[in-house]
C-alpha cells in the first residue's frame, strides 16, 4: 500500500511541475507579455546564465565534472554538506552550491565550513556573528 502512495504521489507531482512548466511557457512565448521587458528579461537571463545540477546523489556526483567542464562558473550543484566536496567542487572551479546540512547539529561538519571558508587561499571573507559560533575554537 506505501508503494501504490508513493506513486500517487510521484504522479500529482509530475502533473503539478508540468502545469508549471507549461504556465512558465505561456507566460515567456505570450505576446501580450512582450511589453513587460523586467520580467522578461530577468527569466531570460537566469536561464542563460545559471546552471543548477541536482537529482539523486549517484547520478550528480557522476556528472558534476562533465557540468563543470562545460559550465565553469555559471553552474551552481545543490545539497552540497561536506568539506571535502566544497574542496572538490572548489578544484572543479564550479560557480556556487548550496547545502542544508551544515547547521543540524554536526559541530565538526559545521567546523569543516568554517575552515573551508576560512583558508587564505580562498580570497573569501567569512563573517560569523560571535553569538552564533565560537570561530576561534
Amino acid at each position: 500500500m506505501v508503494r501504490a502512495a508513493w506513486t500517487y504521489a510521484a504522479l500529482v507531482a509530475t502533473v503539478v511541475a508540468t502545469l508549471g512548466i507549461l504556465t512558465y511557457g505561456w507566460f515567456l512565448l505570450n505576446p501580450a507579455h512582450r511589453g513587460d521587458v523586467l520580467p522578461w528579461t530577468l527569466v531570460i537571463v537566469a536561464e542563460v546564465v545559471l546552471v543548477f545540477v541536482g537529482g539523486t546523489l549517484e547520478w550528480k556526483w557522476a556528472w558534476v565534472p562533465a557540468f563543470a567542464a562545460w559550465f565553469g562558473k555559471r553552474l551552481h550543484v545543490g545539497r552540497v554538506n561536506s568539506p571535502s566536496a566544497l574542496d572538490w567542487l572548489d578544484q572543479l572551479g564550479v560557480g556556487s552550491c548550496d547545502g542544508t546540512g551544515w547547521f543540524r547539529g554536526d559541530p565538526r561538519q559545521l567546523r569543516g565550513l568554517i575552515d573551508f571558508l576560512a583558508d587564505e587561499r580562498r580570497n573569501m571573507r567569512l563573517f560569523v556573528p560571535s553569538e552564533w559560533i565560537d570561530v576561534q575554537s
